[in-house]
């Protein structure tokens, strides 16, 4: 297990027995990913406005509206997952929506 974000909710390694660690968490980030090229149904990545790939964060807008998506806990990192604080990338965002108007 491993803690995500000091909360103290924690996500299995491996739930079926024999799977590589992480496999879970592994299949989940591979699955977002493929979003981003096209490869989720009713998922329009030409809908995104801003991405980053090194946390999978994204933003998008809708009329007035300003949207994020981040990790659960934004300030979450893992090394082993190749996945970093989307922190920065969020302020950077927000301040930029600001700018340009958004809600």
């Amino acid at each position: 297990d491993y803690d995500h974000g000091g909360g103290g909710g924690t996500f299995m390694r491996e739930q079926w027995p024999g799977q590589p660690q992480d496999c879970n968490a592994m299949h989940s980030l591979s699955y977002l990913k493929k979003g981003f090229c096209g490869g989720i149904p009713r998922f329009s990545p030409e809908q995104l406005l801003r991405y980053d790939p090194q946390s999978l964060a994204y933003s998008w807008n809708h009329g007035r509206y300003h949207f994020v998506h981040t990790n659960y806990y934004p300030s979450w990192e893992s090394a082993r997952l190749e996945v970093h604080s989307s922190v920065i990338w969020l302020k950077y965002d927000l301040r930029r929506a600001r700018e340009e108007g958004y809600v």
